[in-house]
């Protein structure tokens, strides 16, 4: 294979990899003890399975212990550490993760993260009205027109199922054999 056939080549198998393999997690950021306050910031975050959350540090001395009524469940403990210290769970299970400072829980210090599985983009229904037009005899009936989708709201990023992934992914694959039998 010549230079730019297998420059082609490299460029869509990175295509390919790049669209095959699912989006990456988010990482999520909740401010403990934000100006001092005795309080986590966001104090409830709603997140997908393989989502992160860290934990930056504001003021004092505090942790992210994970319990309820400030008693531990042994999920996960950042122990007492104070800023410029960071803490990150990584959340593979869906459910409700209630957490707390162990200093300050009797202060109210408490915070849940609420872990979801992931949800499909949905797929716009298309519904048509059907009309009577009467037309001259010897007159070809028009096609109708195209039904448009219904735009999605602003901030929303569509994604495609793992079926689809893969048959773009195939189509991808395609497109890179007729460019290289080209080469």
């Amino acid at each position: 294979m010549t230079g730019p056939g297998r420059r082609r080549l490299g460029i869509l198998a990175a295509a390919i990899a790049a669209v095959a393999l699912p989006a990456g997690a988010a990482t999520y950021t909740v401010t403990v003890a934000p100006s001092g306050s005795f309080t986590f910031s966001p104090s409830s975050q709603t997140i997908n399975v393989g989502d992160t959350v860290q934990w930056v540090w504001g003021l004092g001395v505090h942790s992210s212990t994970s319990g309820a009524l400030c008693i531990a469940d042994g999920k996960w403990d950042s122990t007492l550490i104070s800023n410029p210290q960071t803490f990150s769970v990584t959340f593979t299970q869906a459910g409700t993760y209630p957490y707390y400072c162990t200093l300050h829980c009797f202060f109210g210090m408490t915070g849940e993260i609420i872990v979801q599985e992931p949800t499909a983009t949905p797929t716009p229904t298309v519904t048509a009205t059907p009309t009577t037009t009467t037309l001259p005899t010897g007159t070809s009936t028009p096609s109708p027109l195209p039904a448009t989708a219904t735009p999605l709201r602003p901030g929303v990023i569509p994604t495609l199922s793992p079926s689809a992934l893969a048959l773009f992914a195939v189509a991808l694959a395609a497109a890179a054999l007729l460019l290289v039998r080209r080469s």
